[in-house]
């Protein structure tokens, strides 16, 4: 949800989410007032638009200003990752920050210029174009030992 600048009530209020267990971890609003969540999905209906990767645990959603529809939404990861952060820059880019699972690989982790290879239980840092359906780049950090970004 979001409130009117004065705090006097809300300028709109939604749901996100699909038929099971679906909770977000991270907002972020750019300059344009679009807000940018991301977090954990075990749905495999949660609502995507212009999706860059078609299934997972892990979402990023883009809403429009006014709350009234999604920019984009999509999954990133194979299931059993967890993002825990969101932050946007002034180009409307998209980074998330989290944990991959423990059969983490480049196959289930998407990886795009990446200074470390995926293993079990790594950080990983992911960034998206402002259309939501770019990877610009996707990379794990840490040894593989319960590392978390």
């Amino acid at each position: 949800m979001k409130l009117k600048p004065d705090g006097s009530g809300l300028a709109y209020s939604t749901y996100l989410g699909g038929s099971n267990d679906d909770g977000v971890r991270g907002i972020a609003v750019d300059l344009t007032g679009s807000a940018y969540v991301t977090g954990n999905t075990n749905s495999s209906d949660f609502p995507t638009l212009n999706p860059f990767h078609d299934n997972g645990g892990v979402f990023v959603t883009k809403f429009a200003p006014n709350g009234g529809s999604l920019i984009y939404s999509t999954y990133f990861g194979g299931g059993g990752e967890s993002a825990n952060a969101i932050a946007v820059d002034s180009a409307q880019n998209a980074y998330i920050a989290g944990q991959a699972g423990a059969e983490a690989s480049d196959e289930r982790l998407p990886a795009a210029n990446p200074i470390q290879q995926c293993s079990g239980y790594s950080s990983f840092v992911a960034v998206f174009g402002s259309n939501g359906s770019t990877l610009t780049y996707s990379t794990c950090l840490g040894g593989g030992n319960f590392d978390s970004a």
